[in-house]
């Protein structure tokens, strides 16, 4: 099954977008003379950036400075979206603003001692993002260059080395970022580490972490495979389905994977296989994966873990069988095993098929889960947890599964749906209130996020549902609040800003009733929270979903649907959306 491997990233979260600029990071590496030699080893210089600057120093006589930020930047299209470390701490940015080219920040070291015969390995996390991205480079005071970088990365971070060569005098690591345009050139970096009496070996994510840009990296296709999955960039093969563009860089250059329906028999399997993992945090593993399904299914996604051993039974972890739409969507998977193990995406396509599955951007961070930017509960909870103070918890069931339950859930719009449901049926006291809450989220941008859920509470006159921020210190503020009897009976959709750029924060649902004789019920489902703030209320471009719209559930005999590019029908139907005006855009 493979040599065992140990799986030790933590790469951070992305999202697809593009810059127009190019930015130049330079890391310069200068000797101080006239300085005591060292003992061979190397202060701790290691510095996630998430409690203060660990004795490093911004240089302010510059036009800009490194700046200390949790959560987005605030220019859209540009710098990342949290920080590499957990996905929830702090990095080190440059604000490009209205900065003409050529304007730089500095980050000075402490002062590094003599290093021996095999010097020592700088290793940093980096963040470049731009369709006319320039160079990223380490240079030593002779200017040889030790590691360069060019052109669009992505919206993702990456890992890099650079090796300090030997030195009898004490050295230090300048780093520098040079603008290359206004406002669209935010560059980031985190997790600088200094390891003395290392030769540094090629830069490289985990060894499972993969964005398919070169290759499958240490995924494998098995032998046993009907078809095999196809790396690819731009659209697929056949029109109308599949992907425009990869999720990693958001354009026709990036790679991804995907299987594709063949005329052969009536279904066939495609299986990509990991190399052995053994978990190095006590809090488990949390892989993250981005998937794309849209079209008319015939298909079932699945991910699944075999521990290594002589049983041949695997667990299934994640599956989906239904359409969600020509877009990028995003998957966590919490693993907790002690033992080796391995993962497997399966894909089994029909024929009759319309539709392919891809799949983009494999990471793994140690630890557990955090919140996703996306939950439709259709395979677990998304981490959410009982809040501090709950009386009865909320559940994950599946719709039209008894008692107060909705027939139908909003993700599928079927009773096979799922949720989280609040039964007030057994509550003995109007006093008593089922909290549910989120892990934190990054902090916000003045604009703030946009925060969106769908809610249902049935016929009952005497549920009360309210949705509240709590900030790190303990600050609580309601954003909303609804009572069953001001609506109809079905489901609704709500949308507020989540502004709180001071620190992070976590979201609650809240569950209660005026009357606990009369019982009741409240659903949560489909939650979003958006990079950017909340469009006027009805107004939508559909790039990402339907916003605050919805298919008539009960009088209706077709439904409206999110496509890209032309409709299926020929000499009918519009090419290309209105928003962008080409293909590759969605409309409705």
């Amino acid at each position: 099954m493979g040599t065992p491997c140990t799986v030790n990233s933590k790469r951070g979260l992305r999202s697809s977008g593009t810059v127009m600029w190019s930015i130049f990071l330079i890391f310069h590496l200068n000797l101080l003379a006239h300085v005591t030699k060292a003992d061979d080893s190397v202060p701790d210089f290691d510095c996630d950036f998430d409690m203060d600057l660990c004795g490093w120093n911004a240089d302010l006589t510059g036009a800009i400075s490194w700046t200390r930020l949790s959560g987005p930047t605030p220019t859209p299209d540009t710098g990342p979206s949290s920080d590499h470390t957990s996905g929830s701490g702090f990095y080190l940015y440059t604000e490009a603003g209205d900065q003409d080219y050529g304007a730089m920040a500095t980050l000075i070291s402490p002062s590094i001692p003599a290093l021996g015969t095999d010097g020592a390995c700088v290793t940093f996390w980096y963040h470049m993002l731009g369709s006319t991205m320039g160079k990223l480079f380490v240079y030593n005071p002779e200017n040889n260059e030790r590691w360069t970088k060019s052109g669009n990365q992505g919206n993702v971070w990456l890992q890099a080395n650079a090796w300090l060569e030997p030195s009898s005098d004490a050295t230090q690591v300048f780093i520098t970022g040079m603008i290359g345009g206004k406002h669209y050139s935010d560059i980031a970096i985190d997790d600088v580490m200094i390891h003395n009496g290392y030769v540094c070996e090629e830069s490289s994510p985990g060894p499972h972490d993969c964005d398919f840009e070169a290759d499958l990296c240490a995924w494998n296709q098995d032998i046993d495979n009907d078809i095999d999955w196809t790396r690819a960039s731009g659209p697929t093969g056949t029109a109308g389905t599949g992907p425009a563009a990869d999720h990693t860089k958001g354009d026709e250059t990036g790679y991804y994977i995907y299987v594709e329906p063949i005329d052969e028999g009536s279904y066939n399997t495609a299986r990509l296989v990991s190399d052995t993992i053994l978990n190095s945090d006590d809090n488990g593993t949390c892989m993250e994966f981005w998937y794309y399904m849209s079209g008319t299914f015939y298909e079932t996604i699945t991910v699944y873990k075999w521990i290594v051993g002589p049983s041949d039974q695997e667990d299934v972890m994640w599956q989906e069988d239904q359409s969600r739409g020509p877009q990028w969507n995003q998957v966590l998977i919490h693993f907790t095993d002690t033992d080796y193990y391995q993962v497997t995406f399966e894909v089994e396509t029909s024929y009759s098929s319309t539709a392919e599955v891809a799949l983009d951007d494999i990471v793994f961070h140690d630890g557990k889960c955090k919140t996703p930017d996306q939950c439709t509960f259709e395979n677990d909870d998304c981490s959410y947890i009982p809040g501090s103070g709950s009386d009865f918890d909320w559940t994950l069931v599946e719709a039209n599964s008894g008692g107060s339950i909705p027939p139908t859930d909003v993700t599928y719009n079927s009773a096979e749906g799922h949720m989280l449901f609040a039964d007030l049926s057994s509550l003995t006291s109007n006093s008593l209130t089922g909290i549910v809450e989120t892990g934190y989220l990054d902090s916000t941008d003045a604009d703030g996020r946009c925060f969106q859920f769908w809610y249902y509470m049935g016929t009952s006159g005497v549920s009360v549902l309210m949705v509240y921020m709590e900030t790190e210190v303990g600050q609580r503020t309601m954003l909303w609040e609804m009572d069953g009897g001001t609506h109809a009976d079905e489901w609704h959709v709500q949308e507020t800003n989540l502004i709180n750029p001071s620190s992070r924060m976590k979201v609650s649902f809240e569950a209660s009733t005026t009357d606990f004789n009369q019982g009741g019920g409240i659903a949560v489902d489909e939650i979003w929270f958006e990079d950017s703030p909340c469009s006027p209320f009805g107004s939508c471009d559909f790039e990402n979903s339907y916003c605050t719209w919805k298919n008539d559930r009960q009088d209706d005999e077709l439904n409206w649907q999110r496509i890209r590019g032309p409709t299926p029908g020929e000499d009918t139907g519009a090419d290309v959306d209105h928003t962008y005006g080409t293909a590759a855009d969605d409309e409705s």
